[in-house]
């Protein structure tokens, strides 16, 4: 089982996953949304936002396991 630290290791890069899926996320909203309104079809970058979206909720579902091993590792 990793340790503690290894676990606070794995829980930094995880935050810094979800940084930067919500920063690449908001930045594919603002473009899809401006695609559209120049009148282009905006189907395949909705269908990458999508795939996106479900991407940010599998590295909140593995935060959460990364922060439930911490704590079971604190408790005696």
């Amino acid at each position: 089982m990793p340790s503690l630290v290894d676990e606070q290791a794995h829980l930094l890069a995880a935050d810094r996953h979800l940084r930067l899926a919500v920063y690449l996320i908001a930045t594919r909203e603002t473009r899809v949304a401006n695609d559209r309104a120049a009148g282009w079809d905006t189907r395949l970058s909705e269908e990458l936002l999508g795939t996106m979206h479900q991407t940010l909720r599998h590295f909140i579902v593995y935060r959460q396991a990364i922060c439930e091993a911490i704590e079971a590792e604190r408790l005696p």
